[in-house]
């Protein structure tokens, strides 16, 4: 006889409920060290190429200006001058505001042709209605390795700095002779009078692939330091007396260089001292925030990394024009 299934008590009852195993503090630790660990090894490579796009952008400037010299050249049948010093405001005698500069030459040349058909030329660049033009930033004449900053102004507003200059020859910017150093021509000449001196492409003997026509410098980073101010005539470019990223101070004037820039401008790498009654002249350096050196511009339009650790008889032979000297490599 069969009998009815009965219940089975005591019996385990099934359960279709997953079990969990929660991280223990030591797991937990584990995982955020190893995040931690490829956080440190990915960031490095981030900002290398994040510094070799800033690199690349900075390069591409340089070659857009130096066609923009070469078509100035082609329109004119020679360089723009580097500077004219003479105030052409009615109530200013400051000549080095005349705003005569290359940049203004070749303003229609890097898409700023508006600026250049609105500016009154009997006004000096920081005199309304000229200040308001030049307040605007020209994007291609900043690097953007380096900091942008306003270290002028007036009372009409304040001043971009800008990270590209000409080269001014193997000495000072009024180019005096120096250490025994014979001051040579360059692509570009300072005039601090009304007189401004424009090169053509032919009277550089030298070579044009053999003589640099623009390179980068820095601008400065604190109030009166100004340093990149390319309106501003005496800041109009750089010398090859110093080696690129020089440790030697840029020597400019009292007025800008003053005791509280000389302690600020020491932790930028960008030493400076105030031009001395009685020296021999302005000096600016080749400086960039690059590993290992600047940028430069051949007159030929091509753009080449210049060791900041090149030989100085290398570097004052490619920073002028006529010289017969014979570069080494570089």
């Amino acid at each position: 006889m069969n009998l009815p299934n009965q219940p089975v008590l005591n019996a385990p009852q099934r359960t279709d409920r997953p079990t969990h195993s929660a991280f223990t503090l030591i797991e937990l630790l584990v995982v955020i060290a190893i995040i931690a660990v490829l956080i440190a090894l990915l960031l490095p490579a981030v900002q290398q190429a994040r510094e070799a796009a800033r690199r690349s952008q900075c390069k591409n400037n340089l070659k857009q200006l130096g066609l923009a010299m070469h078509n100035y050249h082609d329109v004119h049948s020679s360089l723009p001058i580097g500077s004219s010093g003479q105030s052409v405001d009615i109530g200013s005698t400051d000549g080095w505001t005349s705003g005569y500069v290359w940049l203004k030459g070749i303003l229609p040349y890097i898409d700023m042709g508006t600026v250049y058909a609105k500016w009154d030329e009997n006004r000096n660049y920081n005199a309304t209605p000229n200040a308001a033009l030049v307040q605007a930033v020209i994007p291609g004449m900043i690097c953007p390795s380096d900091t942008q900053v306003r270290t002028y102004s007036n009372a009409q507003g304040s001043y971009p700095n800008y990270n590209y200059a000409v080269n001014l020859g193997n000495t000072t910017v009024t180019h005096n002779n120096v250490a025994g150093i014979t001051n040579l021509d360059a692509p570009f000449k300072y005039s601090g009078n009304y007189i401004g001196y424009s090169r053509k492409l032919s009277d550089i003997v030298d070579g044009t692939s053999n003589t640099m026509l623009m390179g980068e410098i820095r601008t400065g980073q604190v109030t009166d330091d100004v340093r990149g101010l390319t309106w501003y005539s005496p800041n109009i470019g750089f010398t090859a007396l110093n080696r690129p990223n020089s440790p030697s101070p840029d020597i400019f004037g009292s007025q800008w260089c003053t005791p509280e820039v000389q302690a600020k401008v020491e932790i930028f790498g960008m030493p400076c001292a105030p031009h001395p009654s009685g020296g021999t002249g302005y000096v600016f350096s080749t400086r960039s925030r690059h590993t290992g050196g600047v940028h430069i511009l051949m007159a030929d339009g091509a753009v080449r990394f210049l060791s900041e650790n090149i030989n100085m008889d290398t570097y004052r032979a490619i920073s002028t024009m006529n010289g017969g000297e014979v570069a080494g490599e570089y």
